[in-house]
């Protein structure tokens, strides 16, 4: 196991106008991390179900925008007003050949954030409701034929009355 190692650019202007009753500040930065540590999946045979490992390259881009007016200000009181904007594209490049990693799920057992290739680090991953006419096996069960003559996309139900879990994991 390895250290993350990052690269950045950052680059700004900061402006004093109106004789420092206003300023305004913009930044932009760009970075880029390498051997990013995940928990990724560990073989069966190790007895765990997961290692840390230098599992991916993760790029963050983004402005800063902030704008400051004083319109009153005197010895004993001021008035400042603030405006900030911020932007951050994160995407997740490289995952060294897993397409996908969970991540910080703990014991919750919903969607969970996930490490994607191609998605933003933290994307949601979980399962839906199934729904009739998409030719599932739940259970054992053809749901197709345990939906009778109910719509293309009404939501299964069990045998027990209950809604059905779709098996895969988006």
């Amino acid at each position: 196991l390895g250290p993350e190692r990052s690269k950045e650019l950052e680059t700004g202007v900061d402006l004093g106008l109106f004789r420092n009753h206003a300023d305004l500040g913009f930044t932009y930065y760009n970075d880029r991390t390498v051997d990013v540590i995940l928990l990724t999946p560990a073989p069966a045979s190790t007895g765990y179900t997961q290692q840390a490992s230098n599992a991916a390259t993760i790029t963050n881009r983004g402005v800063e925008v902030t704008l400051n007016l004083r319109p009153f200000t005197t010895e004993k009181a001021a008035w400042d007003i603030g405006l900030q904007y911020g932007r951050n594209n994160n995407l997740v490049k490289d995952l060294k050949g897993a397409g996908e990693v969970d991540i910080g799920a703990g014991t919750f057992s919903g969607a969970v954030g996930a490490a994607v290739e191609g998605y933003p680090l933290g994307v949601l991953r979980g399962q839906d409701f199934a729904r009739c006419g998409l030719g599932l096996v739940i259970e054992g069960v053809d749901s197709d034929q345990g939906c009778g003559s109910a719509t293309r996309g009404a939501r299964y139900l069990d045998a027990r009355g209950f809604p059905g879990v779709e098996p895969t994991v988006r």
